[in-house]
């Protein structure tokens, strides 16, 4: 499976199967210099969501639905410059 490459260990930022399904393509498109940490991954799917694919925008916004804290995305990280 490609996403495994993404989102390598199992945690709970890393959505369902189903949410990691219609990001996969989304994430190496566009946040790729974040692999493998699946926290800023996540962070930066939600800092792009004009770009993102309607079905992982769909399925980001279902996640911010659910978990109230997850709609901060002032947090600071380090970026990979590849």
């Amino acid at each position: 499976m490609l996403f495994a490459a993404a989102w390598p260990a199992p945690s709970f930022s890393q959505g369902t199967p189903e949410q990691r399904q219609a990001c996969t393509p989304d994430v190496f498109r566009l946040c790729s210099a974040f692999i493998p940490n699946a926290d800023d991954i996540t962070i930066c799917l939600r800092e792009r969501n004009p770009q993102l694919s309607d079905a992982c925008r769909q399925a980001i916004q279902v996640d911010l639905t659910q978990i109230p804290s997850a709609r901060d995305t002032n947090s600071s990280r380090k970026r990979t410059i590849r």
